[in-house]
């Protein structure tokens, strides 16, 4: 299973949904992540510490084949429509993600 962690698009949103420990602990427990280059940014975390962590850095739009989604905002609608079929769209806060493990 996939997880995806997207930069979040709204300008003055500063959060990540998880940070380089959550995606060991995510990694630990079997997942795959993928982070959207720059993703952590706004949260101090860079792209290197995600590739220490076991995730894959995929370019800005690069996230397209994943099983969850996680966000720390709220998704605009066009987001969820680009949702491919076989994909399950879930937005979990940050701070919910260990409740996962």
């Amino acid at each position: 299973m996939i997880v995806a962690i997207p930069k979040e698009i709204n300008a003055i949103e500063p959060r990540v949904a998880a940070t380089p420990s959550t995606v060991k602990d995510l990694i630990k427990s079997g997942l795959q992540v993928q982070v959207e280059t720059l993703a952590g940014n706004e949260s101090f975390f860079s792209d290197q510490e995600y590739i220490n962590a076991g995730a894959e850095i995929l370019g800005i739009g690069g996230l397209h084949y994943y099983s969850i989604k996680a966000q720390s905002s709220d998704s605009p609608i066009y987001t969820i429509d680009q949702v491919l079929p076989y994909q399950s769209y879930k937005k979990f806060i940050a701070h919910y993600l260990k409740t996962f493990l």
